[in-house]
């Protein structure tokens, strides 16, 4: 949870309030349950765009999103990069 906690921060630093974010899952990397609840705060991340390259990966993040369904994200998976920025691009 203080890995979530610093991540929140570093976007807020960086980032206009509220922002899209465009995520890459080209590695593989696991959250403890805890996290996989409240990695994304919805009052800050507008929306998000995965951009699955294995199967693995897209189970993941499938369970990621069902574990989620009640908290209200804008999330959406993609095969591409490209197909990922103009989802993102329509959700402005």
């Amino acid at each position: 949870m203080k890995m979530v906690k610093e991540y929140h921060a570093f976007l807020i630093e960086k980032l206009e309030v509220p922002f899209f974010l465009l995520i890459n899952k080209k590695y593989s990397y696991t959250y403890t349950f805890e996290a996989q609840k409240s990695i994304v705060n919805k009052d800050i991340v507008k929306a998000m765009a995965v951009v699955t390259h294995a199967y693995v990966s897209k189970l993941a993040t499938d369970v990621l999103i069902n574990m989620n369904r009640n908290n209200g994200w804008n999330i959406k998976m993609f095969k591409s990069r490209k197909e990922a920025l103009g989802w993102l691009e329509n959700q402005a």
